[in-house]
């Protein structure tokens, strides 16, 4: 058993999961997808939550009808007790907000990426098929392009990702080709030699790179 699967059998986030490991195991590197036995299962889920830090109470003040009011009360000759957040806390607090920051980053470029690929794609159909017919034909496979991604964002969809991979990977493979014709019509270079080797090149990269922006969201919707 994997902890990925035991936080989705139990209802717990992997962050939660990442932070119980390292409170058991400060000196063992934390991954989602190792295998733990039993005990190791045991341990993790009977965890106890951690104690926040007491906060300190005013004391009441004190009133007294045969005082004169030129005494202070109780209350006003006690010096307030200051109180701030232990520095653990607030150093757990940062670090949570920065690797938030660039999660959310990373999510951005990712997309960023698979829009790009999807415009290239879009265009090409409309150069190379008919105008708006080939954009109509085209729509299809790049909607289930972005639906797969955004189900990649998810962690409880890491088995649907699993199965929707190969039929986005044989769509990559066809817009690979696409780009490969694209580029050859658009692009204007010296010789017909280096023309086609710059829509190889360029059709494989970009085939690539969008295809591992899809696999990238689904290892960081488990492992965030």
């Amino acid at each position: 058993m994997t902890i990925a699967q035991l936080a989705e059998r139990n209802g717990i986030k992997p962050d939660t999961m990442r932070k119980r490991w390292n409170r058991l195991h400060p000196s063992v590197p934390f991954s989602v997808n190792a295998e733990i036995t039993e005990q190791q299962a045991a341990e993790l889920l009977n965890v106890p939550a951690r104690k926040s830090a007491p906060v300190p109470s005013r004391v009441p003040r004190v009133r007294s009808a045969n005082l004169s009011a030129s005494v202070p009360s109780v209350a006003e000759s006690v010096p307030p007790i200051p109180f701030s957040v232990p520095p653990e806390i607030r150093a757990e607090q940062n670090t949570e907000s920065t690797a938030d920051f660039r999660v959310i980053m990373c999510r951005w470029l990712l997309w960023l990426i698979t829009a790009a690929h999807m415009m290239l794609v879009l265009v090409g159909a409309f150069i190379r098929f008919d105008g708006l017919l080939g954009l109509f034909v085209a729509f299809i496979p790049c909607a289930f392009i972005v639906a797969s991604n955004i189900a990649a964002t998810d962690s409880r969809f890491w088995e649907t990702t699993e199965n929707a991979k190969f039929s986005a990977f044989v769509l990559y493979c066809a817009f690979g080709y696409l780009d490969f014709l694209t580029f050859r019509e658009v692009v204007d270079l010296p010789s017909a030699e280096s023309r086609f080797w710059f829509s190889v090149s360029a059709s494989v990269l970009l085939g690539m790179v969008a295809f591992s922006a899809l696999v990238f969201q689904q290892k960081m919707s488990v492992e965030k």
